[in-house]
């Protein structure tokens, strides 16, 4: 059974106090989006996901939203938020390099977009001066993350869930995408073998990224996404070069 995390973004401030995030109309992106999360991770949970909602009372901040994702052991993660600067309609963030990613972002946006009849703005990346990816919900958490701007909070837009029963048709439609990635769009897993001494286990895929561990020459491992010749493993450690020289890898039984 695949392990889902369904974040609401915003909530708690980096000082402790109060983030509401986008406001706009008498509307506060927070509260919008906690009850949008809670149907997604119900529909989820109703299609067979073992699925954890996080953050509904606006008791996490964003690193604590990050620890919570990495100690999880999941296999996704979504943070919903509502988008803002006089656009719209939907778009979906997900972490450079990541087809699988891309594919999960394009499904969830695409699902919003035709279900609420807005615009899909698709896909997408953000990257700061770095070149890292600019979120740090999809930076820094090991399971693949997206972060869902589902509409403009700031534009007609924002009439399509200003009611319970529009944030509820929103959610569903975040929910078939998931569910849609996890029936068509993910890659078989591989299992690997070490055959170096020793491999880095990095925060992301390329050597750009911190060494979160390092695992032994002979242990077996099972990667579920491939990135870039990295692959990234099921425990949630992080990524290893898959290069033949590093590891032997075989499709998973």
């Amino acid at each position: 059974m695949k392990r889902i995390c369904i974040a609401v973004g915003h909530g708690k401030s980096a000082k402790g106090g109060y983030d509401p995030g986008a406001c706009s109309g008498g509307y506060r992106e927070f509260e919008i989006a906690k009850e949008i999360a809670k149907y997604t991770a119900q529909y989820l949970k109703s299609a067979g996901f073992e699925t954890q909602l996080i953050n509904y009372k606006g008791d996490l901040y964003l690193t604590d939203r990050i620890k919570k994702i990495n100690a999880g052991n999941y296999d996704f993660a979504a943070e919903i938020h509502l988008n803002a600067g006089g656009g719209t309609g939907s778009e979906v963030y997900f972490p450079r390099g990541s087809e699988a990613g891309r594919t999960a972002a394009a499904l969830i946006s695409g699902s919003i977009a035709n279900t609420l009849g807005i615009r899909d703005r698709g896909a997408k990346i953000k990257l700061n001066s770095a070149r890292s990816d600019y979120f740090g919900i999809i930076r820094q958490t090991y399971p693949l993350t997206v972060l869902v701007e589902t509409l403009f909070i700031d534009t007609d837009d924002i009439k399509k869930v200003c009611t319970a029963s529009g944030r509820d048709l929103c959610a569903r439609a975040i929910a078939k995408g998931i569910e849609k990635y996890f029936c068509s769009g993910t890659p078989a897993e591989m299992r690997v073998k070490v055959l170096c001494d020793s491999l880095n286990v990095r925060s992301g895929p390329s050597t750009l990224h911190k060494i979160n561990t390092v695992i032994p020459k002979g242990g077996v491992y099972t990667v579920t996404e491939v990135s870039d010749g990295w692959g990234r493993l099921r425990s949630g450690a992080g990524w290893i070069n898959l290069s033949p020289s590093l590891v032997e890898t075989e499709k998973a039984a």
